[in-house]
């Protein structure tokens, strides 16, 4: 009968920590007690299972229900349930003598966990005035091209999908445009405006950081929400096509185990993920703050702390997120604010690099070339940019490894002494 999305992320987001500490059998128990309240939708559920019994699960669910996603590279699948087979599988995992759990003996013992389909959102972009490219300024964008731009490197654009025949971007895609995960056959044309804005800030001719790389673009949003099965699927399609970057402007404050697991699977496969720290002010953004993902905050023109941005220990790096001019769909352009604009900054940024250096410690380089943001009083200055806001033509030209460390260190003395002195 169709998803009720907005109950079930609200839900989850309201009990995030009771389901973290929760046992799988105790979680069932939980989101069938819900699920009661709202019978008539379908469950979307993601699952995590041991490897030996994912082709079982996966042909329960074909028989059963809906299939959503069987992944490459994570223990999981996800399907739609009605909630007759849902109340059934659900009483399984808790233990219950159901007609199921006689059928499949084994399968329930090898579920590590169940989680309902929440979405991830953008974070909320805001329409600014025209401006000159100063971002490209900032980051030393038309410097750093002099030396490469991103010739050889794969980017996956993993968002609303992209207006690929922008004239502004249509140089990047090759014959595969990349792929539509919500709806599958068709091309990934972004009707949204979002991915077309963060493509052309990674890869524009004249309003990229990047302009010589090659674009995917991954659409996992259908509307403005994004769910979260989609989302891992675009990642595990990333992996199979060998990308090198991903781009993921978008996230949510609930962690998911599968999310993570799909992303360290990404790393293991040499892909870098970028993605947004986030616009809610304050607070972790998921998968930003997943562990070997550069989180990006924004600042402004006077590089200062973009006041949307989030501060959060989990924060890497910053970049342009105000008033930033480049693509959308259908041939025009725009100025739009937010961390996602940050993020393409970082994305072009770590893609330059690797053109020329591809084994390089890419993440270390980017951080220890970083500039220096104005400081926020009374916040942490790494909570609030991570190391800085990225300089792309200094992280090309970075060879002296001691050099570099005795510049930090330097930048962090200086901000010692304005804050004792101020």
């Amino acid at each position: 009968m169709g998803f009720k999305k907005d109950v079930w992320s609200r839900w989850v987001a309201r009990r995030e920590k009771q389901l973290s500490r929760a046992s799988r059998e105790e979680k069932a128990g939980i989101i069938l007690r819900v699920w009661r309240s709202h019978k008539e939708y379908d469950l979307p559920m993601l699952v995590r299972v041991h490897p030996t019994y994912k082709r079982v699960l996966e042909g329960l669910s074909r028989r059963e229900g809906r299939l959503r996603h069987v992944y490459q590279y994570a223990n999981a699948i996800s399907f739609a349930a009605s909630y007759d087979f849902g109340r059934d599988f659900l009483e399984s995992i808790m233990g219950k003598p159901t007609s199921l759990r006689k059928a499949y003996p084994n399968l329930f013992e090898n579920i590590y966990d169940i989680m309902p389909v929440y979405t991830l959102e953008k974070p909320p972009v805001r329409k600014a005035r025209k401006q000159d490219l100063w971002n490209l300024d900032m980051v030393r964008a038309r410097e750093a091209q002099t030396i490469t731009k991103g010739e050889g490197v794969l980017v996956g654009v993993i968002d609303t999908g992209v207006d690929y025949t922008h004239p502004e971007v249509k140089h990047a895609f090759d014959s595969e445009k990349g792929v539509n995960i919500p709806q599958p056959g068709k091309q990934p044309m972004d009707k949204d405006g979002h991915g077309t804005h963060v493509a052309g800030i990674i890869a524009g001719r004249e309003v990229g950081v990047a302009p010589g790389v090659q674009l995917y673009a991954i659409r996992v949003f259908d509307g403005p929400y994004a769910f979260l099965d989609d989302v891992i699927a675009g990642i595990d399609w990333s992996i199979q096509k060998g990308v090198d970057v991903i781009n993921m402007s978008l996230g949510s404050p609930t962690y998911d185990r599968t999310l993570d697991e799909i992303i360290q699977a990404a790393v293991q496969h040499g892909i870098i993920p970028v993605a947004a720290a986030g616009n809610s002010r304050r607070g972790r953004n998921y998968p930003a703050s997943l562990e070997n993902v550069i989180s990006v905050a924004a600042v402004d023109q006077l590089k200062q702390h973009a006041e949307f941005s989030n501060i959060c220990e989990t924060n890497d790096l910053s970049a342009p997120g105000v008033s930033v001019y480049s693509s959308i769909p259908g041939g025009k352009y725009a100025s739009y604010s937010g961390t996602s604009m940050a993020t393409p900054h970082v994305t072009a940024g770590v893609a330059l690099v690797k053109s020329r250096k591809p084994h390089a410690p890419i993440e270390e380089i980017l951080k220890e070339t970083a500039q220096e943001a104005q400081p926020v009083p009374g916040e942490n200055y790494e909570d609030v940019y991570g190391a800085g806001i990225l300089d792309a033509y200094a992280a090309l030209n970075h060879s002296q490894h001691a050099r570099t460390l005795l510049k930090r260190l330097g930048r962090s003395l200086l901000r010692e002494l304005r804050e004792v002195i101020f």
